[in-house]
Formats: structure tokens, sequence, C-alpha cells
């Protein structure tokens, strides 16, 4: 299909315009009351717009049950809202208002298609485009939502396979610990039977040595004792020179076997 390009396309929509708005305003007439009607009733006009901007009738439509007319600022406010009633139901006047209101409906329609043929023409493709990358971020940004919703369905399974895992690491290490006490307590006590070997075979050896050496003392008193009661004997009782000589070779003797 056959596209203007952007300047032709801009003088036939501003011609078309032209032309819909001098139609518009011959068929409909001016904005505005026509100047007919306001050569005809001009002052009315004026004293009607005069007082339905004044306060007191603002006032008065706003809560009209609960207007005071002696209260009001205008002394003549009765008079003029009763000409204000008279002005509105005028038929002139409401053929004035058809006549606006018909010219209204044709310029918003009129205008409402020249800005949707002039957006078809330049702003058609940018709002698609618009529209495709809108839809491509929400798109995108669903299948980011839908990944992340998947890896934290992943880490919640991983956390509860882990904590699943718990107890048995925590009887495992229940285990582990204990037989590592276990093995604790029985090199302690191999290495207690040990010392107590050592110390036993050390009293040992302490109580023989003991019992050797005592032995020893007591054989050496005993001998001590003998040779110096022989020795005291042959001397109490010395018969002859040959006694002499055998007390003194006994008593080399015992001197020998006492060392």
């Amino acid at each position: 299909m056959h596209r203007l390009a952007p300047k032709p396309f801009l003088a036939v929509l501003f011609s078309v315009a032209f032309a819909g708005w001098i139609t518009g305003n011959a068929l409909f007439g001016f904005p505005g009351l026509s100047a007919e009607y306001l050569e005809k009733f001009k002052h009315e006009h004026e004293h009607y717009l005069e007082v339905v901007k004044g306060d007191d009738y603002k006032r008065y439509v706003q809560r009209p049950h609960l207007f005071d007319m002696e209260k009001a600022h205008d002394p003549h406010f009765a008079e003029n809202l009763a000409f204000v009633e008279e002005y509105e139901h005028n038929p002139e006047l409401a053929e004035e208002e058809h006549r606006l209101e018909k010219r209204g409906y044709f310029f918003d329609f009129f205008n409402a298609s020249l800005v949707i043929l002039l957006f078809a023409r330049f702003g058609w493709r940018p709002l698609i485009g618009f529209i495709d990358r809108s839809i491509a971020e929400k798109v995108e940004r669903m299948h980011a939502a839908k990944a992340g919703r998947l890896r934290a369905a992943e880490a919640m399974n991983e956390a509860r396979a882990k904590l699943s895992e718990i107890p048995a690491a925590e009887a495992k290490a229940a285990a582990d610990a204990e037989a590592a006490m276990q093995r604790v307590l029985e090199e302690m006590q191999t290495r207690q039977e040990a010392r107590l070997e050592e110390v036993q075979r050390e009293l040992a050896e302490q109580e023989a040595g003991a019992v050797h050496a005592a032995e020893r003392r007591l054989r050496r008193e005993l001998f001590d004792k003998a040779a110096r009661d022989l020795e005291e004997q042959l001397r109490a009782n010395p018969p002859e020179h040959a006694r002499d000589v055998l007390v003194e070779r006994f008593t080399s003797a015992l001197e020998g076997k006492r060392a």
C-alpha cells in the first residue's frame, strides 16, 4: 500500500482540516452566540452573565435549600434569580445552545479524526515498536522471574537435602567422637599399664637390690661377729704359740671371705 511522504501528507491533512473548519462554520456558525442573537438580547445576556458569575448565585446553586435570601449581598437577588430562570427558558437561547452543541459535536469528531489520521501516519509505527518492546521486556522479565523461581526452588531443595543430612551427620560425628574417645582411653590405659609394669619392674629391681644388699650386710655382720667371737675365745684361752698362728690365718681367711 502506497504511503504519502511526510510533507505531502501534512499538506493534504492541513487542506482537509481547513476545508472541514470552513464547512463546520458554514453549517453551524462561529463559536459563541450569534450576532443576530446578541443584537436582540445583548443587554439581557450581559445581565444574565453578571448574575450567574456573582457569589450569591454560586452559593445558591450549590445549596439552594440552605440559602437565606435575606443574607444575600445583592438586595435584588430574588428579582435577579427570577430573571435568570426566565432567561434560561428563552426559546431563542435554547436554539443557540442547541446550535453550539451540534457545532461542538461536529468539531470534536472532526478534530479527533484529524488526530487519528496524524497518529496513524506518524505515531502508529513508534507505538507498535513501543508495544513490542514493552511486550519483549515483560516476557524477558517473566523468563527472568521464572528462572529466579527455579533457582530459588533448587536452592530450597538443596537446603532441605542438607537439612535432612544433618541428623546422619550428627550421628556420625557423635560416633566418631565416641570412637576417638575410646581410642584415647585405650591408649591412656595401655600407657598406664605399661607405666605400671615399668614401676613394678623398677620396684622389683629396687627390692631385689635392697634384699641383696641386706643379705650382704647380714653375711658381713655374721662373719664379723663370728670372727670376733673366735678371736676373743682364742685369745681368752691361748694354749700355746701355735694358736696365735691359727688365729691369724683364720682371721686372714675371714677377712678374705668378708671382702
